[in-house]
């Protein structure tokens, strides 16, 4: 099968960067967009972008295989039952297309069809899946993880933090896309990825992509759907506090935390943190902008969110106008 546009045509990682550079050499740039096995609507609107961008490379994650080791063999257990591998198939495929033969006693990792069909609708052009575990053909650390990216101390786990860091600037030197899209919900993350690529001389621009939200105001996440019926409204409250902060951005910080605490009260949420921090995470400025922060846990649920602040100025003065 030749290798066509808006196809989501499979590639290892050993063959992503040669693939890259022949795109980069006819004039097309190359966007990079970080997925899981599930996808929702603001992993969508990042696709969507990346196809306005230009040439769209998702590299996902593959699902765990079980391995129960019975003398010589293996037993594999996929936690995508019925999936099918997705490859191109002969020596007419584009540069680097052709999939490598699975090494023998190594467990084939799949993608499933309904995931792949996802992304030929969204006009992916390349697909790279990939794992964290060594030993593999698609493993990002064939050794294991041996170097790690850590991040300074900020509001989320700084483990986690580090390994989606490091997960994410082994896929830029794997893919070497012009740039990378990624959500804006987790903007911690965002800002730490921006400053790693920064500090580390990457030649790769950051494209942030607004939090998609449900119509009741909730972030578009794989965790929303998993909150009790129960805690569901209370949830709300999260998107509604930060609304009410930001509403009177022109009162200064320390309103615009007292209302957002307001509204969590008033619904009977406590925060696992509720912050305004500036731009670079720093203490929030007098003026200028800043984002406000918050996370709580709903029946097991642990949600994040956040929104952009103009303090001291409000969004009515934003354009000079008073």
């Amino acid at each position: 099968m030749s290798f066509a546009f808006g196809q989501a045509t499979h590639f290892h990682l050993a063959d992503i960067a040669r693939f890259s550079r022949v795109m980069q050499k006819t004039g097309k740039s190359l966007h990079l967009v970080v997925l899981g096995q599930d996808i929702h609507a603001g992993h969508r609107m990042l696709l969507r972008t990346a196809q306005q961008l230009g040439v769209v490379v998702a590299a996902v994650e593959l699902p765990h295989v079980d391995v129960v080791d019975a003398g010589d063999t293996a037993e594999t257990v996929d936690v995508a039952p019925g999936a099918v591998e997705t490859t191109t198939g002969a020596a007419d495929a584009a540069p680097g297309a052709q999939a490598h033969e699975t090494n023998q006693g190594v467990p084939s990792r799949q993608l499933s069809p309904e995931l792949m069909d996802v992304l030929r609708e969204a006009g992916v052009d390349a697909v790279v899946p990939y794992t964290r575990e060594p030993g593999e053909k698609n493993s990002l650390w064939p050794q294991g993880l041996r170097t790690q990216i850590t991040p300074p101390e900020g509001l989320e786990d700084s483990a986690a933090l580090a390994e989606a860091l490091t997960v994410h600037l082994s896929l830029l030197h794997a893919v070497a896309p012009d740039s990378i899209i990624a959500g804006e919900k987790d903007y911690e993350f965002l800002l730490r990825l921006q400053q790693a690529i920064t500090d580390l001389h990457l030649a790769v621009k950051v494209q942030g992509v607004p939090t998609v939200r449900m119509p009741d105001g909730l972030a578009m996440s794989l965790r929303n759907t998993e909150i009790p019926v129960e805690h569901r409204e209370k949830a709300v409250a999260l998107s509604a506090a930060l609304t009410a902060g930001a509403h009177v951005a022109e009162r200064g910080a320390q309103v615009v935390l007292e209302t957002a605490q307001d509204v969590l009260d008033a619904a009977g949420v406590q925060p696992d943190y509720l912050e305004l921090r500036a731009r670079d995470f720093g203490p929030a400025p007098q003026e200028g902008d800043a984002r406000l922060l918050v996370a709580a846990t709903f029946g097991g649920v642990r949600l994040i969110d956040n929104v952009g602040v103009p303090v001291g100025i409000g969004f009515r003065n934003l354009d000079g106008d008073n």
